[in-house]
């Protein structure tokens, strides 16, 4: 197993899955539209995608401050206005 690989398992992301929490981050590469998707016979909403570099992180009772990459999906069309370096603050939901 290689320390990546370890680290990522070890993460706090990991213990905290399935649940919705406030993160913020550090944008690093554009966001660029993803594929389209289909659902049942209708389009999905246009998506967005960017790597970002978690900093924080609030579940309500605790605050963590850690350093681990992540990728941010939303179908809010602001999103694609996000420029890499900015800092954001976001509620999320971890999967």
């Amino acid at each position: 197993m290689s320390f990546r690989i370890a680290s990522l398992e070890q993460s706090i992301l990991q213990d905290l899955y399935g649940d919705s929490v406030e993160i913020t981050a550090v944008v690093s590469t554009d966001a660029h539209a993803l594929a389209p998707r289909v659902l049942g016979t209708q389009f999905a909403k246009q998506g967005y995608s960017a790597l970002v570099r978690v900093s924080e992180i609030k579940d309500g009772t605790h605050t963590y401050r850690l350093r681990s990459p992540a990728r941010l999906i939303s179908s809010e069309a602001d999103f694609k206005e996000i420029l890499p370096g900015q800092k954001i603050r976001v509620q999320v939901s971890v999967r």
